[in-house]
């Protein structure tokens, strides 16, 4: 049976469906209705397989339960697991996991958490892949030497790749939309590393950055990425704000070849910039901090290799610049 899903403010102009039950229900069950969409039964009473039932689709917001040491980051969007009937940061390639909303408030990740989602609002981003150039009306920077290049994809995606030629090579993408570095904001992406090579020569980083580079991220002068090398499934993360640089740190959180995992980056506070892996807080003993960085900062995903026939490919989901203003 389903965890249920308490709504906030039903009085408010929520739109509303109607669906009928593949499955017994309890009120405020989630569910995905016809059109792809998260919804809450909204009822009285328990409901059997075959009737029918009201449901919210959006707006307002929902108290929902939350994975297993995933938080709860203002702004940020959640997909809903409908095997294990949680609140998750990164949606599985299998089927029954679907976009859930946004979320609407700050909370500790904790056994039993539950926190206030906005039912099926996609955060309001300054910039975002899936919009393209559109956003801020200015185009994003693909760039490449050899391999095969960046390519973006339909629905929204970038294909980042390089062939098993012995060469060195280079692919990334840097957003159009750059914001000023005293601005507080999130940075969300969906990436999943279908090949990562196979030796120390290749690089890659996805995150905020004040520029691109020819040929090497470590020499970008002002960042904060998650990186990954070639070979290792550590994913990693790391800051530099041109005075003070902390080195790449293990997450201890381990990619899965061909299996998508969610970055996100909260920039609200600079002198504590903090990190997540599907959605679950990342090296708490560390402090990343961007408080010199001049600015202003964009989008970058970046693969490189300086030599070998390394082959690889990154497939960016879905990458975003969240104003901390528009999260509210």
């Amino acid at each position: 049976m389903a965890a249920e899903a308490y709504p906030i403010n039903v009085t408010t102009a929520w739109e509303r469906g109607r669906i009928v039950l593949s499955a017994a229900v309890e009120p405020g069950d989630v569910l995905q209705y016809h059109d792809g969409r998260a919804c809450v039964v909204e009822a009285a009473k328990d409901l059997a397989i075959g009737q029918e039932a009201g449901v919210l689709l959006r707006g307002g917001e929902v108290e929902v339960p939350f994975g297993t040491s995933v938080a709860a980051v203002r702004g940020m969007p959640m997909w809903w697991d409908e095997s294990a009937n949680v609140a998750i940061a990164c949606p599985g390639l299998s089927v029954g996991d679907f976009f859930l909303g946004t979320c609407a408030e700050d909370k500790a990740a904790a056994t039993g958490m539950r926190a206030r989602v906005r039912l099926n609002e996609r955060p309001a981003a300054a910039w975002s892949l899936r919009d393209g150039s559109a956003s801020g009306g200015t185009s994003d920077t693909l760039q490449e030497t050899n391999g095969l290049g960046v390519r973006l994809l339909s629905g929204g995606a970038a294909r980042l790749a390089f062939d098993a030629v012995s060469e060195a090579a280079t692919a990334s993408l840097l957003s159009g939309v750059a914001l000023p570095t005293a601005d507080k904001f999130l940075f969300h992406a969906l990436l999943n590393v279908v090949a990562n090579g196979d030796a120390a020569a290749f690089d890659g980083v996805i995150g905020i950055a004040d520029d691109d580079h020819a040929d090497n991220p470590d020499t970008i002068a002002q960042s904060a990425f998650v990186s990954i090398n070639g070979g290792s499934a550590n994913i990693n993360v790391e800051s530099d704000d041109g005075s003070t640089e902390v080195s790449a740190q293990d997450s201890t959180i381990d990619l899965t070849a061909g299996t998508p995992f969610s970055v996100w980056i909260d920039k609200r506070d600079n002198a504590g910039v903090k990190f997540y892996i599907n959605g679950i807080r990342v090296v708490t003993g560390s402090t990343f901090v961007l408080t010199a960085a001049a600015g202003p900062l964009r989008a970058l995903v970046m693969i490189e290799k300086s030599a070998d026939d390394t082959a690889a490919e990154w497939v960016v989901l879905e990458a975003a610049l969240i104003r901390a203003d528009d999260a509210s």
